[in-house]
């Protein structure tokens, strides 16, 4: 039997609370980050098992043995684009994607763009049709990227016994990378400070964490031989694999494990801002075999063909792929703040089993965004039972069961003066210390980047890291100071309020 390994989950994260409740996160293909634990210092665990019995083994074996029985189970990728393909290859590059593809004809909505034969697409299904089945069926809570990943890995060390051999080859190598992921020092030091290098320091964590859980497991004797060579499963090779997967895996559908990784759609050109489509289509079609990309807007002959990746922040855009967009997508652009509460605080232990009755956590983080002049509800709820007094927690229903009218969709509870003042000042005072981390200002990252765009156009602008670093530090300064304007005016209406039943309704 082979060896099982304990690790701090980093699949579903557990906040635990003086009652000892659980409130479980799952996580999505674009989520590894590892927190560091809670207040009181327990975690949950997850374990990393390749422990098979003798039918599995055979089973495994005689799966083995039908996927390269024959030199057509081998097939090479070819990327050649068949007769039915309504796209041809562009002359654009774009930036942290790769070679793009117009369309070669007039194209309505629900129109044929171009097709993928499925034995070229790399999915969890074809995963399981590998060795690493027998690690993904032990460990089925393996998140999406990871499983992908080894997937990946699997393959490319088959070498030219793999039906995905040329495919993997025209990847590029870990330098040639734009993501966040493979910075170097001297880049990450730009990002000093910044919201984005604490969600890439997070994310390379958690993957060093999960390669260390996952090398006794893929290298066990388990399995003959065992899945990978110590030697070939390497820190670097799980990096690559997973900086592959989240810059080119593509999403089917709003399934988090409906993701796959096929040439053409690795690198075709992606929309992200306001005007695109709210998602792309893509779908099997088992008929022929194939899977099929769609048109979701008109085109005509010549014009880029570009797909939705859906909403995602800036940050995220870094993380998986090193752009941003030439202009914020004010409705979708977040910064995530913590404000804790001092562990002084003799009401914690009430506090954390209020919230938690309410499936919230004392420990939650709050997403400040760039688009509305108000506050997320949840915000308002959660921070303010934490800066409670013992007289307003007496009202916390009146708190987390409110819910605002429609004819005023930005309404909040308000308990008291004392709660209001407290909430703006914990506000203010976490979005000034965020900023106080950045070694320039926001007005110096604008004039910066003014500079650097004067005199340059089009695609020479957008090839450049810089001014994709740049760009990112500012939508995160400009959130910051949003959320300090709408605090500020929040408390200078409620101060000149002239409406009594608010009035009489605080303590």
């Amino acid at each position: 039997m082979g060896s099982a390994l304990a690790v701090r989950s980093l699949v579903a994260k557990a906040h635990t609370f003086s009652t000892h409740d659980r409130v479980e996160t799952a996580h999505s293909l674009d989520d590894l980050d590892l927190e560091d634990g809670d207040a009181d210092g327990d975690s949950g665990v997850l374990e990393f098992e390749l422990d098979l019995d003798l039918p599995s083994k055979r089973k495994l074996q005689r799966q083995n043995a039908k996927r390269f029985q024959t030199k057509d189970a081998r097939t090479r990728f070819h990327a050649s684009l068949h007769a039915e393909s309504n796209v041809a290859p562009s002359s654009s590059f774009q930036y942290g994607r790769g070679r793009g593809f117009a369309a070669t004809r007039a194209l309505l909505v629900g129109d044929e763009l171009f097709s993928i034969p499925a034995e070229q697409v790399l999915s969890l299904e074809s995963a399981r049709r590998g060795r690493v089945q027998a690690l993904l069926e032990a460990n089925p809570e393996l998140p999406v990227a990871v499983s992908l990943a080894l997937h990946l890995l699997e393959e490319k060390f088959l070498g030219p016994k793999s039906a995905f051999h040329s495919y993997i080859n025209s990847l590029p190598a870990a330098t040639e990378m734009n993501s966040t992921l493979f910075y170097t020092e001297s880049e990450m030091e730009v990002l000093k400070g910044s919201h984005l290098a604490r969600v890439t320091l997070g994310r390379l964590q958690a993957l060093r964490n999960y390669y260390d859980a996952l090398l006794g497991p893929v290298t066990s004797q388990a399995m003959t031989p065992p899945l990978f060579r110590e030697d070939d499963f390497t820190l670097e090779q799980f990096h690559w694999a997973l900086g592959i997967v989240w810059a080119r895996a593509f999403p089917l559908s709003e399934g988090e494990r409906d993701v796959v990784l096929a040439p053409m759609l690795d690198t075709v050109a992606v929309c992200v801002d306001r005007a695109c489509p709210q998602r792309s289509h893509v779908d099997w079609d088992h008929r022929r075999g194939r899977l099929v990309v769609y048109a979701t807007q008109p085109y005509a002959a010549g014009d880029e063909v570009r797909l939705s990746l859906g909403p995602r922040p800036s940050t995220l855009l870094m993380l998986n792929h090193g752009f941003t967009r030439p202009a914020p997508w004010s409705d979708v652009e977040t910064l995530d703040v913590s404000i804790f509460l001092d562990p002084n605080d003799t009401m914690l232990a009430v506090k954390s089993f209020v919230l938690a009755s309410f499936n919230r956590s004392i420990n939650a983080t709050y997403e400040l965004r760039l688009q509305r002049g108000a506050l997320d509800l949840g915000m308002h709820q959660s921070l303010k039972i934490k800066l409670m007094n013992g007289r307003e927690l007496d009202h916390y229903e009146r708190v987390l069961l409110f819910v605002a009218p429609a004819k005023n969709p930005d309404a909040r509870p308000i308990v008291s003066l004392r709660n209001e003042f407290v909430f703006c000042r914990a506000v203010l005072h976490a979005c000034r210390n965020l900023l106080t981390q950045y070694p320039t200002t926001l007005e110096e990252d604008r004039e910066t980047l003014d500079t650097m765009m004067q005199g340059r156009r089009g695609v020479s602008i957008e090839h450049d890291r810089a001014v994709h670093m740049l760009r990112a530090l500012v939508i995160e300064k400009e959130i910051l100071h949003h959320t300090m304007s709408v605090v500020r005016q929040q408390w200078t209406e409620l101060l000149m309020s002239t409406d009594e039943h608010l009035f009489a309704s605080l303590q």
